[in-house]
């Protein structure tokens, strides 16, 4: 008999399948997922190319084979995950406090795999009103296009109606409570909950491995992979405004096809983007000289 399933862990060349039964709990779901091998004929030089945590593929469950992997809508290659519709990062507000080049830095990088962002700001109870204020007008005004939640008990049932039958990734900094927040969102424990330590203010990573939790259709996937900080390899700058949506706008009314943005006359970027972003560009911009010299 054959039948659809995703590929919810790889360990020493077997897959394990979930099919889309009933189960109990995450323990009932964790024990029914179906252990496979790849079909010889499936199997790729490029490890890239072959079978991936994420895919949909085909089984025959007689035979605990997988016969056949579906076209994927897309991939992350650290970690190398498919079929994602959201790439969430979780910030905290506060102990540690909110981080906008790091922040800015990750965001770059969902742009350059080309994934949906949304952002969930943690701890947001910690900060005052007006604090609370400041950092929500600061993120209107210099992300217009990203979906973001301070996560908090008045907003946690819209926010787990809008990730609710996606395929999610929740990643971030330690010590931000991205386990606590999978937790909660499941309704057990799940997940062990790190420290934080009291003189960096930081905490230790306590996710290990890439592990899938079912919820509604889809599943949130904690993984410790997308958690890079340094900035992506680009060519030449021209190619950095492909992951500003801002720029790719403004860039049109700019008098110059290959303007840069920096000393160009009749630039529509300058003064017009928002400051936070200019700076951040320019960030990029420097460290691509940086590494041309």
């Amino acid at each position: 008999m054959h039948t659809k399933g995703k590929v919810i862990r790889k360990i020493q060349g077997f897959y394990f399948v979930y099919t889309y039964y009933d189960f109990k709990d995450i323990d009932d779901f964790e024990e029914k997922l179906i252990k496979c091998k790849l079909r010889g004929n499936l199997k790729l030089k490029n490890k890239k190319d072959n079978c991936i945590i994420g895919d949909n593929v085909i089984i025959d469950t007689k035979l605990e084979v997988i016969t056949e992997i579906l076209e994927r809508n897309n991939y992350l290659n650290r970690p190398l995950i498919s079929n994602i519709d959201n790439l969430a990062l979780t910030f905290s507000a506060k102990d540690p406090n909110f981080d906008i080049i790091q922040f800015q830095k990750l965001l770059l990088n969902i742009h350059k795999n080309e994934l949906e962002p949304l952002l969930l700001i943690t701890k947001s109870d910690l900060l005052s009103k007006d604090e609370l204020n400041e950092l929500d007008s600061i993120l209107k005004n210099s992300f217009p296009y990203l979906k973001y939640f301070f996560i908090s008990k008045e907003s946690f049932e819209d926010f787990k109606r809008y990730i609710k039958d996606k395929n999610i990734i929740i990643s971030g900094p330690s010590g931000v409570g991205k386990s606590t927040l999978i937790n909660n969102i499941l309704n057990q424990d799940v997940l062990i909950i790190g420290e934080i330590s009291q003189k960096t203010k930081k905490g230790k990573n306590t996710t290990v491995d890439t592990r899938f939790f079912p919820f509604g259709n889809g599943f949130i996937i904690d993984t410790p992979g997308f958690s890079s900080i340094e900035f992506p390899n680009f060519k030449n700058a021209l190619e950095i405004k492909e992951y500003f949506p801002e720029i790719q706008e403004l860039s049109l009314g700019c008098k110059f096809s290959n303007c840069i943005h920096i000393h160009e006359p009749n630039c529509n970027v300058k003064g017009n983007l928002n400051e936070l972003r200019y700076d951040f560009y320019k960030l990029i911009y420097q460290n691509i000289q940086e590494g041309e010299n």
